[in-house]
């Protein structure tokens, strides 16, 4: 994939086919203000604000992600599994902000480039959805914050086959 100038990704890659159940998500949002339908069903904000919920090191004993703030449109993150005391998996991530407001969640599985890249389909006070359908696994993202703890979910476009982790906050609240 071809940065455009500045580290911004082009227009082309914040496109997606629109996604079952998206499509009613951004009707509520735009209503509360949060977000803005955009393109093939994305999701367009002004800025990473709305996923600040999402800033600090979560995890248990055997898994670690980092997320920092979104300063500049980019939050930057980091991810490390366990096994056996030692590392057996890491992925490094970056949630964008592009010029049209559209949000990307790249993904660098043991640092693997180019990264994979999802597009932000849903958006709520206290959850954001990732997908790419085109993805063979997982082809969707889905972060939450329920009752102080962070539940992670991949999934198939169609939310089968799902894997689902709950981190508890490592650090104080940012």
């Amino acid at each position: 994939m071809a940065a455009s100038g500045a580290g911004e990704l082009s227009s082309a890659t914040w496109r997606i086919a629109p996604m079952f159940g998206a499509i009613a998500m951004a009707f509520s949002l735009v209503g509360s203000g949060l977000a803005q339908p955009g393109a093939e069903g994305t999701m367009q904000v002004e800025d990473l604000e709305v996923l600040s919920w999402l800033i600090g090191t979560w995890g248990d004993e055997q898994t670690l992600e980092h997320w920092t703030d979104g300063a500049g449109g980019l939050m930057l993150g980091v991810h490390r599994d366990l096994r056996n005391g030692r590392a057996s998996f890491f992925e490094f991530l970056r949630i964008a902000l592009g010029r049209d407001g559209g949000v990307v969640y790249l993904a660098s599985p043991a640092g693997r480039h180019p990264p994979t890249v999802f597009t932000m389909t849903e958006v709520g006070e206290n959850r954001v959805v990732f997908t790419n359908p085109d993805h063979d696994y997982p082809q969707r993202i889905d972060y939450a914050l329920e009752e102080g703890d962070l539940v992670v979910t991949i999934s198939k476009a169609d939310q089968s086959d799902q894997r689902t982790w709950r981190w508890r906050r490592l650090d104080q609240e940012p």
